[in-house]
């Protein structure tokens, strides 16, 4: 599978996209095909190294910890999601930022609210304010993923 992957702790600039295994659902987690995905402050501390002290990283490492995608495999001893299920996940771990990455059920992997898309946004919660700030999944203006 492609995937964005840091060889050893550098800037940001000097990740790249390669092939890497695909992951596979162990129990207690589901296989996602990844639709959309996201850096956050925590996963470029992790690319750099300034976070090294606290969270080392185990090279070569696929970055990313957020991703929108949908249901590929459920493993073992999971319930409640099925293969096809449109989900937000918030991995815990690196990984997300590629074709697949997995993600365990619980409060860091919901279903996608129905009608989101990678062309809408959420709804502002009041009417007369400006929307919320959240991360919302979405694609390249052509509609295509980063690979």
């Amino acid at each position: 599978m492609k995937a964005l992957v840091a060889s050893d702790y550098t800037p940001l600039e000097r990740i790249g996209v390669t092939d890497h295994p695909a992951p596979a659902a162990e129990p207690g987690q589901v296989l996602i095909k990844v639709e959309a995905a996201a850096l956050n402050p925590l996963d470029l501390m992790l690319i750099t190294g300034a976070a090294k002290e606290s969270y080392p990283a185990h090279h070569p490492m696929v970055v990313g910890m957020d991703a929108a995608g949908t249901v590929a495999e459920v493993g073992e001893g999971v319930s409640g999601y099925a293969p096809g299920d449109p989900v937000l996940a918030f991995t815990g771990q690196a990984g997300a930022v590629a074709e697949y990455t997995v993600a365990s059920p619980g409060p860091l992997l919901a279903r996608r609210p129905a009608g989101w898309t990678g062309r809408t946004r959420p709804p502002s919660p009041n009417r007369g304010s400006p929307p919320s700030a959240c991360c919302a999944p979405s694609r390249s203006p052509r509609g295509r993923a980063f690979w």
